[in-house]
C-alpha cells in the first residue's frame, strides 16, 4: 500500500514522540532530552534517549532508533502500513492513501474473511469420510475448529457467491486461485484450511493441509500486499493476550497442529513460524512480546541441527532463546496425545540456553583436539560479533572462557566489539571534522526552503567523514523528491547514526550555526584540494600543464579568502 509522503510528514509533525513513548516506557527528563530503560533490549542503566525537539529516539546500547512510526513498528511488531494506521487512528489524523491501494487492501482483508467463513461453515456440515476420519484421528473437535476458524473447501460452488462479489483483480491479487480461459480454480481445494491472521486479527492468508498422505502436505498462501510469511507468527494474534506474569514466556513450535494441540491442553503461549526458518522479523516480534523464548524441537539430529541454525538470527537481536528437545520422532502434537500434559510440562522444564548448549557441544567435540578447539573458538568469536548488546556479549565471553578453560582477556582480543569501535571512530571523526556533524544536525531544525539554500552549492565530495557524506547525499535525494528529510531517521543505511547525532546535546539547530559550519566544510575541502594540486604541480613536466595547475591553485586561494571573509562575517553576527 502506498501512503503519500506528505501524509507521513503531517502525521509525524502532529505527534509528540515523548508523549507517545511515555505510554510504554518510563521516561525522565535529562537536559534537552528524555531518558529511560530501552524497551528493545535488557539493560539496568538507561541508554534509551528521546528528543521531543527533533522527534527521534535512539538507544546507545542496542542501536534501536527512529521516529514515532519506527517505535510503533518495533514495539508492536507492526509493518509500516499497520504502524501508520495505528498512529492515525490513535491521534485521529487522516492520511492519504491512493484509492486503488486502499481499496485493494481493504477488499483483500474482506475477501480472505469471506473465504474463511465459507470454508468453516462447509467443514461443519461436511460428510466426506476422509475428512471426518482425519478430524477424528487428529482429535480436531468442534471447539478447536471454532477456536482456530479451521475450514475445508471441496467445491468452487461454495465460493461462487464470493467470487461474484469481488473484482477479478482482487481474486487474482489473493494468489489463491488459478485462472484459465476466464475461469478460476481454488489452489487449496480438498485441503483443511488454517487461516493466518496478523496482529490486528485480520485474515491475511491460509495454509492448506491434505487429509491423506499425499504431498505436499501443506500449501501456504503466496506473498501478497497484505501477507508476508517472514513477518508473521501463526497464533501471535491470539497468544499475545495470554502473556502475563513477571517473566513472559513464549514457546515456538514448528507446525500448526503443534500450536493447536498445546492450546487444547491449556498451554496458550505458543506460536509457529509456519514451516519456515525463523527470520530476524520473527525474532523481533518474539523479543517484543516475550522475556523468554523456548524453542521446541525433535530430539533427533535434524532437530538439533535446526536449533543450531536458528541461533544467528537471535544473536543479531541480542536475544538468546532456550531450547527443549522432545523424544526422537516426537513433536508437541504427538507427544501430548501419547503422554499427556503432565509429562509434557516436565519436558518443558528441562530447557537449555541455546548458545550455551552449542558452546558445550563444541567443547565436548574438541576436548582432545587442539586444532578443532581453535577452529571452534574462532567460530564462537564470529558469532559474538553478531551481538549488539555489549553486556550480553561480555556475559558469553565469560561463559566461553570458563567452559574452554582459557583466559577471557586473550579470547576477548579476537572479538570485534563493532559497536564500541564504531562509536570510537565516530568520536575521532567528530573531533577532526566536527563541523560536518554540526552542519548535518543543524539542517534538521530548519525550514525546508532554508535547507535548500544551504545545500544548493555543496557537493558530496566536500565531506571528509564517510558517514556524513552518505547522509548528505540522501538529504539531497530527499530534497529533490520534495520529501521531508526527517524521514531519513527510518533509513536502513543511515537512520541509526542520524538518530544518534540528533540526540547529542552539543549540536545547535540555528541558521547561523549551519552557515558557519558550511563555510568551515568549504574551507576544509579547499585546503585539501589545494594540497592535491600542489602535489600535482611538483610532478608536472611540461610548461602548459604547470601553468594550468598554477592557475587552478590561484583560483582555490581566491575562494579560500572569500570563504574566510564570509566566516568572519558570520562569527561577528
Amino acid at each position: 500500500m502506498k501512503i503519500s509522503e506528505g501524509s507521513i510528514s503531517l502525521l509525524l509533525d502532529q505527534i509528540n514522540i515523548v508523549d507517545l513513548i511515555s505510554e510504554y516506557v518510563d521516561l525522565k527528563k535529562t537536559g534537552k532530552n528524555h531518558r529511560g530503560l530501552c524497551p528493545f533490549h535488557t539493560e539496568k542503566t538507561p541508554s534509551f534517549y528521546v528528543s521531543e525537539e527533533k522527534s527521534v529516539f535512539h538507544c546507545f546500547g542496542c542501536g534501536a532508533s527512529g521516529n514515532a512510526i519506527s517505535f510503533v513498528m518495533k514495539y508492536f511488531g507492526y509493518d509500516f502500513v499497520d504502524a501508520v494506521n495505528f498512529l492515525s487512528e490513535k491521534y485521529n489524523i487522516s492520511i492519504e492513501i491512493s484509492e486503488s491501494d486502499r481499496k485493494i487492501s481493504l477488499d483483500l482483508y474482506e475477501f480472505h474473511k469471506d473465504i474463511m467463513i465459507a470454508a468453516k461453515n462447509n467443514l461443519i456440515t461436511c460428510k466426506k469420510n476422509e475428512v471426518l476420519e482425519f478430524l477424528a484421528r487428529r482429535d480436531l473437535n468442534d471447539d478447536l475448529i471454532n477456536e482456530f476458524d479451521i475450514g475445508y473447501l471441496d467445491s468452487l460452488d461454495k465460493l461462487s457467491s464470493i467470487l461474484k462479489k469481488y473484482d477479478k483483480d482482487i481474486v487474482k491479487s489473493s494468489g489463491l486461485f488459478y485462472e484459465q480461459d476466464g475461469f478460476f480454480s481454488f489452489k487449496l481445494k480438498n485441503r483443511l484450511l488454517f487461516p493466518i491472521k496478523n496482529l490486528r486479527e485480520k485474515v491475511v492468508g491460509f495454509s492448506g493441509r491434505v487429509t491423506d498422505d499425499s504431498l505436499p502436505k501443506y500449501i501456504n498462501s503466496p506473498e501478497t500486499q497484505i501477507f508476508s510469511k517472514r513477518k508473521i507468527l501463526y497464533n501471535l494474534d491470539k497468544t499475545k493476550k495470554h502473556l502475563s506474569g513477571e517473566v513472559k514466556v513464549l514457546y515456538v513450535v514448528e507446525g500448526y497442529m503443534d500450536v493447536i494441540r498445546m492450546w487444547q491442553y491449556g498451554i496458550k503461549n505458543v506460536v509457529s513460524p509456519m514451516g519456515t526458518a525463523l527470520t530476524e522479523d520473527h525474532v523481533s516480534l518474539l523479543k517484543r512480546y516475550a522475556d523468554e523464548v523456548v524453542l521446541l524441537f525433535d530430539g533427533d539430529e535434524a532437530g538439533k541441527n535446526a536449533a543450531m541454525r536458528s541461533l544467528d538470527v537471535f544473536l543479531k537481536n541480542s536475544f538468546i532463546p532456550f531450547v527443549v528437545f522432545l523424544n526422537k520422532g516426537e513433536d508437541p502434537d504427538s507427544f501430548l496425545q501419547k503422554f499427556g500434559k503432565e509429562k509434557f510440562l516436565k519436558i518443558l522444564d528441562n530447557k537449555y540456553d541455546l548458545f550455551e548448549l552449542i558452546i558445550k557441544r563444541m567443547f565436548k567435540k574438541s576436548i582432545n583436539n587442539v586444532n578443532l578447539k581453535t577452529k571452534y573458538l574462532k567460530i564462537l568469536q564470529s558469532k559474538l560479533v553478531l551481538i549488539k548488546d555489549e553486556l550480553l556479549k561480555e556475559s558469553y565471553i565469560e561463559k566461553i572462557s570458563k567452559i574452554f578453560g582459557i583466559d577471557p582477556q586473550i579470547f576477548k582480543k579476537g572479538v570485534d566489539f563493532s559497536t564500541a569501535k564504531r562509536i570510537l571512530k565516530r568520536s575521532e571523526n567528530k573531533i577532526k571534522y566536527i563541523c560536518e556533524y554540526d552542519f548535518i544536525s543543524s539542517l534538521f531544525g530548519l525550514a525546508e526552503d532554508v535547507i535548500d539554500e544551504l545545500v544548493h552549492d555543496m557537493k558530496e565530495e566536500f565531506f571528509f567523514d564517510e558517514n556524513m557524506k552518505k547522509i548528505f547525499k540522501k538529504i539531497v535525494e530527499f530534497l529533490n523528491k520534495n520529501v521531508s528529510i526527517h524521514l531519513l531517521v527510518d533509513d536502513s543505511e543511515v537512520g541509526e547514526l542520524l538518530s544518534e547525532i540528533l540526540l547529542k546535546d552539543e549540536f545547535h539547530d540555528d541558521y547561523y550555526n549551519a552557515l558557519l559550519n558550511k563555510y568551515k566544510i568549504h574551507l576544509n575541502y579547499l585546503k585539501k584540494l589545494k594540497k592535491e594540486k600542489q602535489e600535482e604541480l611538483k610532478k608536472a613536466q611540461d610548461k602548459p600543464e604547470r601553468m594550468a595547475l598554477v592557475n587552478e591553485i590561484n583560483q582555490i586561494i581566491k575562494k579560500q579568502k572569500d570563504f574566510e571573509k564570509r566566516l568572519l562575517e558570520v562569527q561577528s553576527v
